[in-house]
């Protein structure tokens, strides 16, 4: 490849889907999706990115979703059990879950953290938030 692949002229019509978003993993809103597992999503408009938090030894149940999903492990170590396969995963870690595979995660003895991308957007999270948000009557769910 003998140009660089980004190129320095580019043409924009100053027309975007959304604003772009600029936040910290810590300032997202979040809802307990099991004991011991609190989600924490971003959305936009074609994709979900949620920071999970396991406390030690905590589940996310055996589930699935048509949304594909992407996991990369932040801290801890993580179970991830996905369709036939069981596999530990640690920090720097990265787990692709195809559309419609059942799958669970288990915390190890650690406080671990995930970073999940969801596409499309995973709407079951827009739900559950605001579920949370009424529920706490300010609107807010907590960190």
């Amino acid at each position: 490849m003998g140009e660089s692949y980004f190129s320095t002229e580019v043409e924009w019509d100053g027309r975007a889907d959304y604003d772009p978003i600029f936040t910290k993993l810590t300032d997202l809103r979040g809802f307990a999706a099991a004991e011991g597992v609190r989600l924490h999503p971003l959305f936009t408009t074609n994709m979900t990115l949620s920071y999970a938090t396991f406390t030690p030894g905590s589940v996310a149940p055996r589930h699935q979703h048509p949304e594909e999903q992407l996991s990369i492990v932040l801290q801890g170590r993580l179970v991830f059990e996905v369709g036939d396969r069981r596999e530990e995963v640690g920090p720097g870690g990265v787990v692709a879950i195809p559309s419609n595979v059942p799958h669970q995660v288990t915390a190890g003895d650690e406080v671990c953290s995930v970073i999940d991308v969801f596409a499309p957007p995973r709407e079951g999270f827009r739900i559950l938030l605001a579920q949370a948000e009424a529920a706490s009557g300010d609107g807010q769910a907590g960190a």
